[in-house]
């Protein structure tokens, strides 16, 4: 397993146990990086903020479903 994948691994585990702080995270990030004065890259940063906070949202759907059946 190459480094990058075990910290996305790492990455995706606490962003599952930790939502707030992850949610929290994105943000700050997304506001670094609207920060460059070219906003050359506006899309790429709105479509991978959407696809982070999609992926949290997916991931608590499923722990509300297995606290439900637990």
């Amino acid at each position: 397993m190459s480094e990058f994948s075990d910290l996305e691994k790492k990455a995706q585990a606490y962003a599952e146990e930790h939502p707030e702080q992850a949610d929290k995270g994105i943000n700050e990030v997304t506001g670094f990086a609207e920060r460059d004065p070219d906003y050359q890259h506006d899309k790429q940063i709105d479509r991978a903020v959407d696809a982070a906070e999609q992926h949290i949202g997916q991931a608590q759907d499923q722990q509300g479903n297995q606290d439900q059946q637990g």
